[in-house]
């Protein structure tokens, strides 16, 4: 497996792998370990990121919590649990 880098007009990089050597001037090789490190940093930029306070995630897990308990007690019982 070949990868490749390249840094489109706009500043981003492109990631490129292909079991087929690549010859585009544009095109840097790099190493199976620097395409993974640099693949992570995308997925890690990709994810939004949310200004929600510690107290707000705390009621969302909560309520989570109380889902999870609603649904287990469904599953064991076979009756729907009704103060969710």
């Amino acid at each position: 497996m070949r990868y490749y880098k390249k840094t489109d007009e706009n500043g981003n990089v492109v990631l490129i792998a292909t079991t087929t050597e690549l010859t585009d001037a544009s095109l840097t090789e790099i190493s199976e370990e620097e395409y993974s490190e640099l693949d992570y940093c995308e997925e890690i930029a990709d994810i939004p990121n949310d200004d929600i306070s510690e107290q707000s995630k705390d009621e969302r897990i909560a309520e989570l919590e109380k889902e999870n308990a609603a649904l287990l007690f469904q599953i064991l019982t076979g009756e729907e649990y009704a103060d969710v």
